[in-house]
């Protein structure tokens, strides 16, 4: 953590029972909006496994490195990033492109999903 402000997230409290709230564990901290450890270990994964595609030009490589944090963030350049994603992922491995859906299905929103891996 950069900052070391406390990550929000449920609060059990003794003797209360909650219904119906369901916690998503945050990506990045909300003060200062850096990735907790385990974003950032997906990152790394992600990039790594894009690096591991030797035929790929490091200009593709770069291309999709760049998209991952507005896949995982949707922000107003996010559209722009699943465009990027998608021509230039097509050009790498299977194993590649398998390894980066794995990573990321689970911390995409819906939406994001939806355009990826229809």
């Amino acid at each position: 953590m950069n900052c070391n402000a406390a990550i929000r997230g449920k609060y059990n409290r003794p003797n209360v029972v909650t219904v119906g709230y369901k916690y998503s564990v945050p990506s990045f901290c909300h003060d200062c909006g850096h990735p907790y450890p385990w974003t950032q270990t997906l990152l790394d994964n992600a990039v790594e496994i894009v690096g591991l595609d030797e035929d790929l030009g490091d200009a593709d490589k770069e291309i999709i490195k760049s998209t991952f944090l507005d896949l995982i963030i949707e922000t107003p350049t996010t559209p722009v990033s699943i465009a990027k994603y998608k021509k230039h992922v097509n050009r790498t491995k299977d194993f590649v492109k398998e390894g980066l859906r794995n990573l990321l299905i689970d911390v995409v929103s819906e939406s994001v999903k939806k355009s990826l891996w229809k």
